[in-house]
């Protein structure tokens, strides 16, 4: 099913890298990603980085399949492997393509020990044929607790939880006025990763020509969505978005209290205190006394 299309990417390889040589602190999250030959169409996703830094550095391409495993792929140029690995020279520029016979769908985070543009495309063709149906950037996805997107007429959702714990998955559908129409939550695993279309299980929304939806979890996640008219497809960028509290966290909310910067958040130790990073505004903390 075309649903199938829905993924985020990971993956390394042993080219141009030592490990341990590089500090990859800096992480890139793609939602969406797939190499695959599907019934209704063939696809396969590129790579392209960029160092931005003018100093060079090492940057990983990490996969991980729906199960948040390390996903094994064929690459046009670097062989079959979960990660690849680049080392890029100052203003460098080199390419990854994840080939249609991989048999891949899943998400992708980047690890970078510099700054570098990364350009992640999906191309679909016709099914057996080299001819393309349609190809799209898809954006970097930032972690977030709460994004909404834009719903068209055929809208698929991709959603990962690069968390250790499991993610409580709120959707909330709106029409063209804003009124809620659908709402639908679920458990996401850590890790873990699913791609739909929104009127699919587990979204299980509705079919619908305009209007939005609002994603809420527990715990930053990453998504993308997109839109089809037929083979021919485009990203829907997500926004992020808050209308009042986490549903986790409503109850237990009553003064958000400035972290100064160097001061560690602490739990007062106390059952009727609580006191943790506020998932929205970062460096607050939320807290029913102060925390510092």
């Amino acid at each position: 099913m075309m649903a199938t299309l829905f993924l985020a990417f990971f993956g390394f390889s042993a080219q141009g890298w030592a490990q341990g040589s590089a500090d990859v602190s800096i992480e890139h999250h793609f939602a969406q990603v797939i190499g695959a030959t599907l019934a209704e169409s063939d696809w396969e996703c590129v790579f392209d980085l960029t160092d931005t830094s003018g100093q060079g550095g090492t940057h990983i391409i990490k996969l991980l399949d729906e199960r948040g495993d390390s996903g094994a792929v064929e690459s046009a140029d670097f062989g079959i492997n979960s990660n690849f690995a680049f080392q890029l020279g100052a203003n460098q520029t080199k390419r990854l393509t994840i080939v249609r016979r991989s048999g891949f769908l899943g998400r992708a985070v980047v690890l970078s020990s510099a700054q570098a543009a990364i350009i992640l495309t999906l191309n679909q063709y016709y099914p057996g044929t080299d001819q393309l149906a349609g190809s799209s950037n898809i954006p970097e996805s930032t972690p977030e607790s709460r994004v909404t997107l834009s719903l068209k007429t055929k809208t698929g959702l991709a959603i990962a939880n690069p968390n250790t714990i499991p993610a409580q998955i709120t959707l909330t559908q709106r029409n063209s006025q804003g009124v809620d129409t659908k709402t639908s939550s679920f458990t996401l695993l850590p890790g873990s990763h699913v791609s739909k279309f929104v009127d699919e299980f587990p979204f299980s929304l509705l079919k619908m020509e305009m209007g939005s939806v609002n994603i809420a979890s527990n715990v930053p996640v990453v998504s993308v969505g997109f839109s089809f008219t037929g083979l021919i497809f485009n990203s829907i960028p997500i926004q992020p978005a808050y209308r009042g509290a986490s549903p986790i966290l409503s109850n237990l909310i009553t003064t958000l209290y400035f972290v100064p910067k160097g001061v560690e958040p602490r739990k007062i130790p106390r059952s009727a205190d609580f006191c943790h990073p506020a998932p929205f505004y970062q460096p607050f903390v939320v807290c029913q006394k102060k925390c510092f």
